[in-house]
């Protein structure tokens, strides 16, 4: 089973010429049912190859994912990240029957709609330390901090923050795999199809040509999420260039209509400091073919075993592996 999903600008995946979730329609919906409706009735695969040649043009196919069901009871009607619409039925993601608590957090700030309340509801520290380095930073002359709007732009800073991550992982003896060429296609794709709608942030702090830190989201109506982030290393330690960067991008984003920014997980010390609240997760894990099976059963294993600290604890040490911390 194939089908063919448009994204709403709330950022929901559907099938259909309306957004079962929010009601949200227009032209590249309705174009996309009649070129599935082409492809189908011409007796080939549904892809976005032959979505394009069926007619689709290239706003539409920009909006657009194609996905391949292992059976026909894994098919959804329409997606986000709470939960799916099947067979007409919303269902929460937390309610089903695989579903079950994640041993990560996610990380969020939810702000009003007076920015300078949020920036003041944090540490004074914290809050001092962001505009000292602001004001450090603009001291060199054509300082700048950016949203990047141009796709051929995007690209390049995207280029420089696979060089500044891939350094810095380096640097600290890690493996880092972003940078290999299946991830680095699929940012690649991201950016090429998402900047202009504006599904796809990318903002950077700049010195004339110099990049000095990145930062790669995603944003879906008021609701923003960070991917990635890098900097330029030491030579620009003394302006806090990953910190002010989030700054700027909330502060930018802010005036744009964002209410809810995501940190996403992992209980990094700095996102203690711009004051994010801690949201349970729910895992979901489905073989869809027997070749799943083990790994469907080793998940269960492991989720089972975190109701048991002791005991996880133990298999742990048992398997050679360090005890779980919080990262600074």
């Amino acid at each position: 089973m194939i089908r063919a999903y448009c994204r709403c600008n709330s950022g929901h995946y559907f099938v259909g010429e309306y957004c079962p979730i929010d009601g949200w329609s227009s032209s590249v919906a309705k174009e996309l049912v009649k070129a599935t409706k082409r492809v189908i009735a011409s007796g080939q695969a549904l892809s976005l190859h032959a979505l394009r040649q069926a007619g689709l043009s290239e706003a539409a196919a920009q909006r657009t994912i194609v996905i391949e069901f292992g059976t026909d009871a894994c098919v959804f009607d329409a997606i986000v990240p709470e939960g799916l619409v099947i067979h007409g039925t919303w269902k929460p993601l937390a309610v089903l029957d695989d579903a079950g608590p994640c041993s990560l957090n996610g990380n969020v700030v939810t702000t009003g709609d007076d920015f300078d309340t949020y920036r003041y509801s944090l540490d004074r520290t914290v809050r001092k330390e962001l505009e000292r380095s602001w004001r450090v930073f603009i001291r060199h002359p054509a300082a700048a901090f950016k949203i990047i709007t141009d796709k051929n732009q995007a690209l390049r800073i995207l280029s420089t923050m696979e060089i500044q991550q891939g350094t810095r992982m380096q640097r600290l003896g890690l493996n880092f795999v972003l940078n290999d060429e299946t991830c680095a296609a699929f940012y690649r794709n991201l950016v090429d199809g998402g900047v202009d709608s504006g599904y796809v942030v990318v903002s950077a702090l700049t010195v004339g040509e110099e990049v000095v830190a990145t930062l790669f989201g995603i944003r879906t109506g008021s609701h923003y999420l960070m991917v990635r982030i890098s900097n330029a290393g030491e030579k620009w330690s003394n302006c806090s260039p990953g910190r002010l960067i989030i700054e700027r991008t909330m502060a930018a984003l802010h005036k744009d209509g964002v209410r809810k920014f995501d940190f996403s997980v992992v209980n990094y010390a700095h996102k203690r400091r711009f004051g994010v609240a801690h949201m349970p997760l729910v895992d979901i894990l489905a073989a869809l073919s027997w070749r799943g099976w083990p790994y469907e059963l080793r998940h269960r294993a492991a989720r089972a075993l975190r109701r048991h600290p002791r005991l996880a604890a133990l298999a742990r040490r048992m398997l050679g592996r360090p005890q779980p911390r919080q990262e600074n």
